[in-house]
């Protein structure tokens, strides 16, 4: 495969970034027109104002009926804050790849002190988001948590239960990206003694 150095248009990107606008469809389909890549991760944040499920939705139908050189977008794993079985359901019609939500932190004193009087504040409404998720039809849910909010080994025991829950209540487990244990080698060093000491 050749390799084209210069896929990223700064220029284009600056000029998107600038505008308070929320991005539109043709501003999708140049962008997927200058990627050559058959999987998508949609990221939203939490604004029910400026994207709601209905524009996580449009979003999503855009990059799938864009066609290109290449072929198309395949897949669009979707990273949107905890929701409704409903909006579950619509992102499963929409057909997602994975349902990708990150607990940031297990620890609900440290949840609940990062997440003071927001939309995410409701520890056990963003905790059972997986279970809304699977209960809407999604058979495919990612997670993890941000190391360094608490203890790493509370943390991992917690996610590992987490998985182990929805395994035995809804025979789905949570994907893990390994990608966080990568960025620093303790972390994965500290990972693995602790799987070592489960066995």
């Amino acid at each position: 495969m050749k390799s084209n150095e210069n896929f990223i248009d700064q220029e284009y990107i600056e000029k998107v970034l600038q505008k308070s606008e929320k991005t539109d469809y043709d501003e999708i389909e140049r962008v997927l027109n200058k990627a050559q890549n058959k999987r998508l991760a949609l990221e939203l944040g939490e604004d029910s104002i400026n994207a709601p499920i209905e524009y996580v939705l449009e979003a999503i139908d855009a990059v799938y009926t864009t066609k290109f050189e290449n072929g198309s977008i395949r897949r669009i794993n979707v990273n949107i804050a905890a929701t409704t079985v409903e909006n579950y359901k619509k992102l499963k019609i929409a057909d997602i790849g994975t349902y990708i939500l990150f607990q940031e932190t297990y620890y609900k004193p440290t949840y609940e002190k990062v997440h003071p009087n927001s939309i995410k504040g409701d520890y056990q409404y963003h905790l059972t988001a997986f279970n809304r998720a699977i209960e809407g039809g999604i058979d495919d849910v990612g997670g993890g948590v941000l190391f360094g909010l608490a203890d790493y080994k509370y943390e991992i025991l917690a996610l590992m239960i987490h998985n182990e829950y929805l395994e035995k209540n809804f025979g789905c487990s949570i994907y893990w990206n390994d990608s966080f244990y990568k960025r620093d080698c303790r972390v994965e060093k500290r990972v693995n003694k602790i799987w070592d000491i489960s066995n």
